[in-house]
């Protein structure tokens, strides 16, 4: 069976600024620094399905977060899959 899908995504370049230092709950060497101005990347997404695609297919959405720090990039991803209850209705 094939399925087209469409990808509807925007995304956002932004400034995280390190206003309290964190330096005893994280390892990130950046959170302790207050001050400390780190450059990231948002992306916010959805799937879509082809028009005339029934209701019952899974409408995925998603998150990424990407922080450009000294010791490396740090990604962050999550997704909202949908769980279907077919007769629970």
């Amino acid at each position: 069976m094939f399925s087209l899908l469409t990808l509807q995504a925007t995304d956002d370049f932004l400034t995280l600024q390190v206003t309290d230092d964190a330096s005893d709950v994280t390892m990130a060497h950046f959170m302790g620094e207050v001050g400390r101005r780190v450059p990231v990347a948002a992306r916010f997404s959805t799937v879509t399905h082809e028009k005339g695609s029934p209701e019952s297919l899974r409408d995925v959405r998603g998150f990424s977060v990407k922080m450009y720090t000294e010791q490396g990039n740090w990604d962050f991803v999550g997704n909202n899959i949908p769980v279907s209850h077919h007769g629970s209705f």
